[in-house]
């Protein structure tokens, strides 16, 4: 899983924002493109009114977005965009997996909550409720990215703490969550 490999790029990246914004750009684009839940920090970012940092990373997002266009093509890309978000974004990417016992437990996100609700015999338990659920997740995720964002200066090992969280509650959002993200968070 490339779940670690990502929070340390992020991390690394709101550190080089300080002496380099180019490669701070560069770094927080590629983990938002890889795994879309870095992108919370771009929202911090916009709190603190970061308005340079947050134009590096848009460009090397719009920059990356056109490589990848131009490497797999425009049905694939195309076919990502319009058929493959939608499906992970509201879960029916996981509709099989989540028709199993095991994983349904393993899920850590709160959009599986209502499933679990579901296992345990509660009825109207839908992967509707669940996009109810992580809609709300995501919310107060981006409200508590806009607060700190507006908060004092801080330490450095405060602010790292800070980017660790949001990443960590941004993760969540995605429907399906097994443990290990949240683990690596736990780690860091």
């Amino acid at each position: 899983n490339v779940q670690i490999i990502i929070i340390a790029i992020s991390i690394i990246s709101m550190a080089a924002f300080t002496f380099n914004k180019p490669v701070g750009g560069i770094l927080l684009a590629m983990s938002s493109v890889a795994k879309i839940f870095p992108g919370i920090l771009v929202v911090h970012l916009l709190a603190q009114k970061k308005f340079r940092e947050v134009g590096w990373v848009v460009g090397f997002v719009v920059a990356l977005s056109i490589v990848a266009f131009v490497v797999v093509g425009s049905n694939a890309f195309l076919a990502f965009i319009n058929y493959e978000l939608p499906q992970l974004s509201n879960g029916e990417a996981f509709s099989g997996p989540f028709s199993r016992a095991f994983a349904v437990a393993r899920n850590m996100a709160p959009f599986g909550i209502p499933l679990k609700l579901g296992w345990l015999g509660l009825p109207g338990m839908t992967l509707g409720i669940g996009r109810i659920v992580s809609s709300i997740h995501l919310l107060m995720v981006l409200i508590l990215a806009i607060w700190s964002g507006r908060q004092k200066p801080r330490s450095n090992t405060e602010m790292i703490s800070v980017w660790i969280s949001l990443i960590a509650l941004g993760s969540l959002v995605s429907p399906f969550a097994p443990a290990n993200y949240v683990l690596v968070s736990v780690i860091l």
